[in-house]
């Protein structure tokens, strides 16, 4: 696996690690990638796989988007 499974995080707005029921949990730990999957999947199911830098930019216009 590409990712490390400790390295999947949620965003702050979705609680406890309890709590991540319908959250998307983003990976950024392997270098130039940044993997993208649905909580509720978790273990070794589908996984989205960016580059770090159009992730960056999909981040940077959700922000701009406010």
């Amino acid at each position: 696996m590409i990712f490390r499974a400790a390295a999947w995080r949620s965003a702050s707005r979705c609680g406890n690690t309890t709590n991540t029921a319908n959250c998307v949990q983003v990976n950024l730990a392997t270098p130039g990638l940044a993997g993208v999957r649905d909580s509720k999947s978790g273990g070794d199911q589908p996984v989205l796989i960016f580059s770090a830098g159009r992730w960056s930019q999909f981040v940077g216009a959700v922000c701009d988007s406010r």
